[in-house]
């Protein structure tokens, strides 16, 4: 299911890049008067300025998806036929349009090159400002070129001719909504298998739904700032959306790597430098993104993309490393700082590039780096978490067994303890029956049937023993009514000699719960077994032990083990279910064991109440639900 929604994913972005709109333009030159553009003389009036101008427009064909997307180039010539250094501020008041490129030619070749508008509502916008505009300086008999090329929704008439062939890239708005969402909805559905596939924790997760969620948004938020802004007057909603989607994915990549390398996996302590790099170029491509505006930063362009190159060289040779040291999960997330740099230097050639169609190819491989890049760390995340749970999956089997070693402890010391009292009657009887035949004495027939019915009753409890034993061993969960009474009493036999001296006040009436009796026996004489042994180190005297059973309104019981010995020292009864804790110089695994018998055999809780009864002693309460009947 996993690479089926991976390769859905990809078919699916395949699929929007060819739906991008690629229209051929035709031949065609025509020259008319542009009033849209408007010269502002500081010293001479503009009559000694020789102005001619022409107009051209570009359309693209109308695709699937649904707009027309119009770019009008304006090709101007001024002449400075004065003998006096002119200065001229050139400014734009076209209605509804926002992305105006004006370059500067003398001689063919681009001396200058500026990018105005203000995006703001028309009813906003500064008309006559200067503060708007550009600022040309033409020298005496000096002749200049202007072009500029100009997006826009649709202002234009439709009465030009085209002037040149080209291949212009476009996209239309609901291509542009439609990738951006779809291809994070898609990533959504690739992680959330990964996740189920891989069984990552909520909170990863959660983690991954942010980052990509952010990453869509800042996808949008790019789009939108290429494309949509032509398509509404409606300026501050989309710069809203810009300028608080973009702080807020540039953030969320700051705060990822330090999530990332929480984990438990060894990491190179290069790869933290690296980190720090990869944020700061981060960092620059984003203030490319808020200052395109600034003309000093597009001077250092080529700094910016030798030293990207630099960083993206020596990211790949440390992942190299990072391979041969078995870092695979640091290796995917320096593959998506790739792409971060990659984006970076797009974003350069976005802003430095004097071709409408490079400049929206590079666009467009941006989104596609963005893209990239999630899925990268996606994959790296999913894999460094999928080892961390393998781990820790490895960890809970060595302490299941380590608890069931202590079960088997437990049982075993239980085990003797039951075995110990019939045995030793076993051998008192054997010893008994040697000496008559030593001594030749003669044994009455009554007496021989009681010695006799007594060894039998001492082989049915080795064997009840052994069946509760192997019903343990064998985990059976089969359950029976048991009568409580019943099973108290029975349990009591494997104590005869220990309880000679004990006041046992039993349940005094039928009380019947389902239960599995093995489980049930082995929880009560732990109890029984623990009580007694309090009585024997504290030299307790006249030893009581206290049984009752309450039914709760809900359906549950409640089943009481009292005693008079003293109760548990209060600087351990938090922790009197933990293994090893004992009071009784024991193995410290008795309650340990009972408690977890309650737990999982039982549905229920075994907890003390460690404030001295009427007894004078503790009191262990068994919760359970079950029907029953008194």
């Amino acid at each position: 299911m996993k690479l089926l929604f991976i390769l859905l994913f990809l078919l699916t972005n395949i699929f929007a890049a060819t739906t991008i709109n690629i229209s051929q333009i035709n031949d065609g030159i025509k020259t008319a008067p542009f009033q849209e553009l408007s010269l502002i003389d500081t010293k001479l009036p503009s009559i000694d300025l020789a102005f001619s101008n022409e107009l051209h427009w570009i359309q693209s064909k109308k695709s699937f998806f649904g707009w027309i997307n119009k770019i009008a180039v304006v090709k101007f010539t001024l002449f400075n036929d004065s003998n006096e250094t002119r200065t001229l501020f050139l400014r734009h008041a076209r209605l509804g349009t926002d992305n105006i490129d004006f370059w500067v030619l003398k001689e063919k070749k681009v001396i200058n090159h500026w990018f105005m508008g203000d995006r703001l509502p028309l009813a906003q916008r500064p008309i006559q400002s200067i503060n708007s505009a550009v600022k040309i300086t033409i020298q005496p008999k000096e002749e200049l070129q202007i072009v500029s090329q100009i997006t826009t929704s649709g202002v234009l008439d439709t009465n030009y001719e085209i002037f040149f062939e080209k291949t212009f890239l476009t996209q239309s708005k609901w291509q542009v909504v439609w990738w951006s969402i779809f291809s994070g909805v898609m990533l959504m559905l690739v992680l959330y298998n990964i996740v189920n596939f891989f069984g990552l924790k909520e909170k990863s997760f959660l983690i991954h739904s942010l980052y990509v969620i952010f990453v869509t948004i800042n996808n949008l938020g790019i789009y939108g700032f290429l494309y949509y802004l032509n398509l509404t007057d409606d300026y501050k909603l989309v710069d809203t959306m810009l300028y608080t989607t973009m702080p807020l994915a540039l953030i969320f990549h700051i705060l990822y790597p330090i999530f990332l390398f929480s984990l438990k996996e060894k990491t190179p302590k290069l790869t933290y430098i690296l980190i720090t790099i990869s944020i700061i170029y981060g960092l620059i491509g984003s203030y490319f993104i808020f200052g395109y505006w600034n003309q000093d930063i597009l001077k250092n362009a080529k700094y910016i993309l030798v030293s990207a190159t630099a960083i993206w060289i020596v990211i790949f040779l440390v992942s190299i490393y990072i391979i041969s040291k078995n870092y695979t999960g640091s290796l995917f997330y320096f593959l998506s700082q790739i792409f971060v740099i990659f984006r970076v230097i797009y974003l350069v050639l976005i802003l430095n590039s004097d071709s409408i169609s490079m400049g929206l190819q590079a666009a467009m491989l941006s989104s596609f780096f963005v893209i990239m890049e999630a899925l990268f760390i996606t994959i790296g995340m999913s894999y460094r978490i999928n080892k961390e749970l393998k781990e820790k999956e490895f960890h809970q089997n060595i302490a299941k067994l380590y608890e069931r070693y202590i079960y088997m402890g437990s049982y075993t010391s239980n085990i003797i303890h039951q075995w110990k009292s019939p045995l030793n009657h076993l051998g008192t009887l054997v010893t008994l029956l040697k000496a008559y035949n030593d001594k030749n004495i003669e044994i009455n027939k009554e007496e021989y049937q009681s010695q006799l019915k007594e060894l039998e009753t001492i082989t049915e409890n080795l064997t009840k023993i052994s069946a509760e034993v192997y019903g343990y061993l064998s985990n059976t969960s089969s359950t029976e009514p048991l009568n409580i009474k019943e099973l108290i009493t029975n349990v009591f036999r494997y104590f005869e000699k220990d309880i000679q001296h004990v006041e046992i006040q039993n349940i005094d009436r039928d009380v019947y719960i389902t239960a599995n009796r093995a489980t049930l026996s082995q929880i009560l004489l732990v109890l029984i077994s623990n009580s007694l042994n309090i009585f024997k180190q504290r030299d307790i005297k006249n030893p009581k032990i206290e049984f009752f059973i309450t039914k709760e309104v809900d359906g549950s019981y409640k089943f009481y083990v009292k005693d008079n010995g003293g109760g548990v020292d209060k600087k351990i009864s938090h922790k009197i279910f933990c293994p090893y804790i004992t009071t009784t110089n024991g193995l410290g695994s008795g309650l340990f064991v009972a408690k977890k018998l309650v737990t999982d055999k039982l549905s229920g809780n075994l907890i003390l109440q460690n404030d001295k009864n009427e007894l004078g002693g503790a009191t262990f309460v068994i919760c359970a639900k079950d029907s029953y009947s008194l």
